[in-house]
């Protein structure tokens, strides 16, 4: 690797697991701030959601933990079902004759937002 492509403080090694072109670019730091907000989310959910509805909604520990679960379950699947899409969607257009269409991200985030508040404001009724 040239050395202007890296900064002349960071250590290099031979063979590096993610090149330093690759950390530089702005999808993947787009990528890893996304996944770094999505675990802080689903951090402070997995801890204080059951709770909360114990405390808040009143509802019993068992059903509490119900909907915690239930929740987890749907957003998880949704989450697989979405990524199979997103790497399909292309293959599929081209196999049923529509062209090459590629996936554009912004209608699942407008509408999986929603939905996913939606949930959690229907859970605590």
């Amino acid at each position: 690797m040239p050395k202007r492509a890296r900064p002349s403080w960071l250590f290099a090694p031979k063979f590096p697991l993610i090149p330093w072109y690759t950390l530089k670019n702005r999808s993947v730091l787009a990528m890893f701030v996304v996944n770094l907000f999505d675990f802080m989310s689903y951090g402070i959910l997995s801890i204080y959601y059951a709770s909360y509805m114990q405390v808040a909604v009143r509802v019993s520990p068992a059903k509490a933990t119900m909907i915690d679960n239930t929740i987890r379950i749907v957003f998880q699947v949704t989450a697989i079902v979405m990524g199979l899409l997103m790497r399909f969607w292309t293959p599929l257009c081209l196999r049923f004759g529509l062209g090459k269409r590629l996936f554009n991200t912004r209608w699942p985030i407008w509408i999986g937002i929603p939905i996913g508040m939606l949930s959690m404001g229907l859970s605590e009724s």
